[in-house]
């Protein structure tokens, strides 16, 4: 959405949950389902995707929620 509210573009797929925005104007959803993380550019564009399901470091529990910090640093 614009800032008049008006809808601008559409991008990612269905099962997309968490969503956050980085200083760079990176989107970042979470896939459930997946078990992993997209990253698209400022204009929705498909960057990278990362994880898998596990428990181990960079594996995902079904991810819902997500933020990203100060420095850009994906929680």
């Amino acid at each position: 959405f614009d800032s008049e509210y008006k809808f601008t573009m559409r991008f990612g797929s269905e099962g997309a949950h968490g969503v956050a925005v980085d200083s760079n104007g990176r989107i970042i959803v979470s896939y459930p389902n997946k078990n992993a993380i997209h990253v698209y550019n400022p204009e929705g564009e498909f960057i990278c995707e990362f994880g898998s399901k596990g428990i181990a470091e960079g594996e995902f529990q079904e991810p819902w929620g997500l933020l990203v910090d100060a420095g850009d640093n994906i929680i």
